[in-house]
């Protein structure tokens, strides 16, 4: 019988939580014979190997680090036509595969994404006012209706945010392949967006079936660093996401999609800029800069109702002093995680 679901685990250098990542999936309620397991990592542990050969899943050795080119070697390696993507230091609800394939007996559905709570590094419930997850309604979004949607979705990440939370269609990157695996740091924002660009409906659920695992090895941009780090830290961050949306742009179709990209492309790059002033280094010519791009952020910002636009604006367009008490109010901030 071939497995209707792939569930692919992705780690990098990390060891701690596996075990217990992959655990979670084989302890589904879903009959085993109706999903497959797929872990691609770039280390070797006898522990960990024997681990996974004892419980005859897939074991793939990858060496690059970005995220995409491990989903693309995880979807080659795969048989079903659903696949489900589950972070190394993340875990399943013994349910939610069972609900998964439930959910898409509807032939229509591409996209799926479940609602997550946070777990610290015990595996024990915690909140954090600093990382919510979405607390909105069940929101089906039919083909017909995406562009009543889209503002919504794109412009609030809680929504899709958490990789571990995704599961979709294989045949929704079976052609846009190259394009994830150039993925480094953001394929959730690129395969929402792939589902909205397609034919097929997508189903943010509300439902908590996943848990996030909330710990210092997650949260790179402040771990051990001081305020010109954190500002270096933000700085590669945010050109690691510029990168990915450049290729997410030449990957859709939808004109909307495609400005909305853009649009988030640009008040990446003035963040990045203003970051670069408070280093004091010296900028490149940048394309962002000047009364059009900036009357056109403006403009966009209003028209997605996008909040962060306007703050975006804001830190660039503000005196040196200023950037500096925002941003150093941000990073005492960041430091009570």
């Amino acid at each position: 019988m071939v497995p209707a679901i792939s569930v692919i685990i992705t780690a990098h250098n990390r060891k701690k939580f596996i075990v217990d990542a992959i655990s979670s999936v084989l302890n589904q309620t879903l009959q085993k014979s109706f999903y497959e397991i797929i872990v691609v990592k770039n280390f070797e542990d006898k522990t960990i190997d024997n681990f996974i050969y004892r419980n005859n899943i897939k074991d793939i050795y990858l060496s690059e680090e970005p995220i995409g080119p491990k989903y693309v070697k995880g979807i080659q390696n795969s048989t079903g036509e659903i696949t489900c993507i589950l972070e190394d230091d993340d875990k399943f609800k013994v349910d939610k595969l069972q609900k998964v394939y439930n959910k898409f007996k509807n032939q229509q559905l591409g996209f799926y994404h479940n609602n997550f709570e946070l777990i610290n590094e015990s595996g024990n419930l915690m909140k954090s006012k600093f990382y919510n997850n979405y607390e909105g309604p069940t929101l089906y979004i039919k083909n017909s209706e995406k562009n009543k949607y889209y503002k919504e979705i794109v412009n609030h990440d809680q929504i899709f945010r958490n990789s571990s939370s995704i599961c979709f269609r294989r045949q929704l990157v079976e052609d846009r392949m190259s394009s994830l695996k150039q993925m480094r740091i953001s394929p959730d924002y690129f395969l929402m967006m792939l589902a909205m660009d397609s034919n097929l409906d997508l189903l943010f659920d509300n439902e908590i079936l996943t848990q996030y695992r909330f710990h210092t090895e997650n949260m790179s941009i402040i771990k051990k660093s001081n305020f010109n780090q954190y500002l270096s830290n933000l700085i590669q961050y945010y050109s690691n996401l510029i990168e990915d949306n450049n290729v997410l742009m030449r990957s859709l179709n939808k004109k909307y999609l495609i400005d909305a990209t853009r649009f988030k492309s640009f008040l990446f790059e003035i963040e990045v800029t203003a970051f670069n002033q408070l280093l004091g280094k010296k900028q490149k010519e940048n394309k962002t800069v000047g009364y059009e791009n900036i009357l056109f952020l403006f403009k966009k910002s209003i028209e997605m109702r996008y909040k962060h636009g306007f703050i975006s604006l804001f830190l660039y367009l503000a005196p040196i002093f200023i950037k500096r008490r925002i941003m150093e109010t941000s990073y005492r901030r960041s430091l009570e995680r």
